[in-house]
């Protein structure tokens, strides 16, 4: 795959380093090379980097047709790119084009047996194992997770091969990793703030899947010349692909992303919308609908996420309309993922605010786990390791004080110990939380009976 050097942004490692090993591999043995190359298609650039007009024909054809029958889906997901941008020279890809496609429409997410639900619970096994290991600890975020993609398209091949049910393997791997990896997710998100841990979910891997295969039916309409093909891609109008494009969904960042800003401008009628509802005389959870909505998918500059917590401290953090729930969790981790996206110290410190006075109201129960998880998004907003450590400790030692049951505190204070055993500058800064969680899980543990006198 190449080693990252200096380059701490994708595209610069993709130019250097990814593209002059892909083509050795091709050329070294171009089969091989082909199902090695493919594996790195997590992002596009990857794919735009494999030339397979270098490749014999009669080797492409069979490779194709190999991996439409046997192929993982990440592999095949950058087959349909590259092979679209090749149906000029070689058409007769557009069969083996036309079974990928149908698969991934298929697919269905909500299946424990299916494929997305799979390569989603073989990401969170191998990131968290590497997370554990510590392998790749000091390279970028998105270099360790192509790792980890890729790792995962190999053994996702052999399940297959091997014939074992997906569903036996999915639980297993999110239990025995689970914990590793989003704590590992949220630990990157510091480097990388635009890409979530729950975005390896298997509905958001199919979304990231479509999206990617519509933008590059769009690219290459004119190239398409079997009415099968067409009817999946682009006629009528954009082809049966067009119905699983759901929008925001389809357009949020790739797990190589999260440390590339966003070049869609934000649509002058929504950037009004948003200024409306935040100066506002009176602030409800729908004056921020169309903030938290926008961050991961238009360019938001620092005066909207500054416009924000103005707002918040204007109305002294009391929010009208937020008894239910999930809607008020849902809030207040888009704003915090506003901060983090933005890189707004302003805001985080205003989401930790709002999350104080929320969570003592009457109805709303926010346990100090999901707390916390609103609180590792919105630490991303401080790039710098230092402040960064200082905002998580702060934030985890309030919860860590607060009264809850025992086997609350015991699940925070197994959070706190992992992700301080995975990122150590944390322990400086969250030993007081890890003392105060571990002393209240002995305090609160029953005593034990004492011993029976002897007869």
């Amino acid at each position: 795959m190449g080693d990252p050097n200096d380059k701490t942004e994708l595209k610069g490692f993709v130019e250097d380093a990814a593209a002059t090993r892909i083509q050795h591999w091709l050329k070294r043995d171009p089969i091989e090379g082909m199902k090695r190359a493919f594996l790195l298609s997590s992002h596009m650039l990857f794919v735009q980097a494999i030339n397979l007009k270098d490749v014999p024909r009669e080797q492409v054809l069979q490779f194709f047709n190999w991996l439409a029958k046997s192929g993982d889906r990440i592999s095949q997901l950058g087959a349909i790119e590259c092979g679209l941008t090749c149906l000029d020279i070689l058409p007769e890809l557009e069969a083996e084009l036309v079974k990928m496609v149908q698969a991934f429409l298929s697919d269905d997410p909500d299946n424990k047996d299916g494929r997305p639900s799979l390569l989603s619970s073989l990401i969170v096994m191998v990131e968290g194992e590497l997370a554990r290991l510590g392998i790749a600890k000091r390279r970028p975020p998105f270099w360790r997770r192509l790792a980890t993609i890729a790792h995962a398209s190999v053994m996702e091949r052999q399940i297959l091969a091997a014939g074992i049910p997906p569903s036996t393997f999915l639980d297993w791997a999110m239990q025995s990793r689970g914990e590793l990896y989003y704590l590992q997710s949220f630990i990157d998100l510091r480097r990388e703030p635009r890409w979530l841990p729950d975005f390896v979910l298997p509905h958001q891997l199919k979304a990231e899947c479509v999206g990617r295969i519509a933008g590059a039916g769009i690219s290459n309409a004119a190239k398409i010349q079997t009415p099968d093909l067409k009817a999946l891609l682009s006629e009528p109008d954009g082809g049966a692909i067009k119905s699983q494009l759901n929008f925001p969904f389809a357009f949020l960042p790739g797990p190589l992303e999260g440390g590339i800003e966003s070049i869609v401008e934000m649509p002058p009628e929504i950037e009004a919308d948003l200024r409306k509802g935040l100066e506002a005389e009176e602030l409800t959870a729908k004056s921020f609908i169309s903030l938290v909505n926008s961050p991961l998918i238009f360019r938001i500059g620092p005066q909207l996420s500054q416009l924000a917590a103005q707002a918040l401290r204007r109305a002294q953090y009391q929010l009208r309309q937020t008894r239910a729930q999930n809607d008020t969790f849902s809030l207040l981790s888009g704003l915090a993922t506003v901060a983090a996206a933005t890189r707004s110290s302003e805001l985080a410190e205003e989401v930790r605010v709002l999350v104080r006075v929320v969570r003592r109201t009457p109805g709303i129960d926010i346990a100090p786990e999901d707390a916390m998880r609103i609180a590792m998004i919105a630490a991303a907003a401080f790039n710098d390791i230092g402040k960064w450590c200082q905002f998580v400790g702060d934030w985890l030692t309030e919860l860590a004080f607060e009264n809850m049951s025992r086997e609350k505190a015991a699940i925070l204070q197994q959070h706190i110990r992992v992700l301080c055993q995975l990122e150590p500058n944390l322990w400086e800064t969250c030993a007081r939380a890890e003392a105060a969680s571990s002393a209240y899980v002995q305090s609160t543990v029953a005593p034990s009976r004492p011993p029976r006198s002897p007869d």
